[in-house]
């Protein structure tokens, strides 16, 4: 499918206009900051699942697998979300 050059220059003008509104970009930069909670959420998960495996196995309390994993997680999800938003003002 081809366009004519008319068509692509009215949607090229037509998209930056959309694209330079404040709620847009408002809406990017929360996404992006929602994205890598979750990313540094799940990623801490499962480090400090494998840190709280090996504690729970030395001190023989499984109760310690899930407290690992949700300080893990949360302080890495914090980190990871923290930094996508302060890389914004750059």
């Amino acid at each position: 499918m081809t366009f004519d050059k008319d068509y692509q220059n009215k949607a090229i003008t037509h998209n930056v206009e959309r694209s330079n509104l404040w709620f847009t970009q408002q809406r990017a930069e929360l996404q992006q900051t929602r994205v890598a909670f979750t990313h540094g959420l799940t990623s801490g998960f499962y480090y400090g699942g494998i840190l709280g495996t090996a504690s729970a196995v030395h001190y023989r309390r499984m109760a310690k697998i899930p407290q690992y994993g949700l300080v893990a997680g949360v302080t890495y999800g914090i980190c990871l979300a923290s930094s996508a938003w302060f890389r914004f003002d750059l």
